[in-house]
């Protein structure tokens, strides 16, 4: 009787883990591209301003949101320097 063979690919069912962090960062950048857009519509434009909690708010998740990508983009340059083995 033979063994079977050991399939080390990932299933079609789930996508790698690699897709799902890097759909979570593309809705995140689209995230902040929005908090920043809406932060600069409001200086003026919109008819009942921002209050300052409101905009400390989307500031605190801006800042959150590209920490994120920051950290992501400073370990892939570090993998593709050869630093890293993920």
């Amino acid at each position: 009787m033979s063994h079977p063979e050991i399939n080390t690919e990932k299933s079609a069912a789930q996508p790698p883990q690699d897709l799902l962090h890097l759909n979570r960062l593309h809705r995140g950048s689209l995230g902040a591209y929005s908090i920043a857009r809406l932060l600069r519509e409001s200086h003026g434009v919109l008819e009942q301003p921002l209050e300052c909690h409101e905009q400390y708010g989307l500031l605190l998740a801006l800042e959150f949101i590209c920490y994120d990508l920051y950290a992501h983009h400073e370990k892939e340059i570090d993998r593709a320097e050869g630093g890293g083995n993920e």
